[in-house]
């Protein structure tokens, strides 16, 4: 249920503030890192007392990941969708900033699980469940990935870049948003023998992720075939 509050709230916020992430773009930026500062110093030290309300609706989703992967989510459904469409239409012009901000947020849960995680793997692999050893692989890979994702996102990097150069290394993204599902899967699957209701936390990340992948190879080759037909 975190990541439908998640995608709601994401996609409502952006909405509201589009014209201001465009215009202030580094001020966002900067609460997102305040942000993500906060949190972890919230969830390590364990001394601060904060409303409950803003520990379920804001550390627990920031905690495994869900307000991020929805923005990434917006984001990459943008590239999936009818330019024509009015929401695709106002919110195609910020899908750089949102992938910022999206990195960002997502440095808190890859920061606090890495502590517990990253230490394991690589003094005491044996100690890990299979489904959580291959999941902080593919974190690595992730962030490996969402590194040079982020920074040539920066409008002044991607200037100095070669327009085919930063297209090749955008199309990453591919990549990175379909291991964001298979890293959900082997952490959630597992998990249906003890609670059920994982079923349905199953059942949306699919509809969201393989929804979005069926539309974008649909999209891809009605361009291509468009081309052919202009070729012709």
């Amino acid at each position: 249920m975190l990541f439908i509050l998640s995608l709601i709230g994401t996609v409502s916020f952006v909405l509201l503030f589009r014209k201001a992430i465009k215009k202030y773009a580094v001020p966002f930026y900067l609460v997102a890192t305040a942000i993500t500062v906060f949190f972890l110093v919230y969830r390590l030290s364990g001394n601060i007392q904060i409303p409950d309300v803003i520990n379920k609706y804001v550390m627990k989703p920031l905690s495994q990941g869900t307000i991020s992967t929805a923005l990434f989510s917006i984001v990459m459904w943008i590239g999936a969708l009818n330019r024509k469409n009015p929401v695709v239409k106002k919110l195609f012009s910020i899908r750089g900033e949102m992938s910022i901000i999206a990195c960002i947020l997502t440095l808190s849960h890859n920061i606090y699980f890495g502590i517990i995680f990253f230490p394991m793997l690589f003094t005491s692999p044996g100690s890990m469940s299979t489904t959580h050893f291959i999941a902080v692989c593919i974190t690595l890979v992730l962030i490996a990935l969402m590194i040079p994702l982020m920074v040539t996102s920066f409008i002044t990097i991607r200037k100095k870049m070669k327009f085919a150069s930063w297209k090749k290394l955008q199309r990453l993204a591919y990549v990175f948003y379909m291991l964001i599902y298979v890293h959900v899967m082997l952490m959630f699957v597992p998990k249906i023998s003890m609670d059920s209701s994982y079923i349905l936390n199953i059942a949306v990340y699919s509809v969201v992720f393989l929804g979005y992948a069926i539309c974008r190879v649909i999209k891809a080759v009605s361009v291509k075939n468009g081309d052919l037909v202009k070729a012709v």
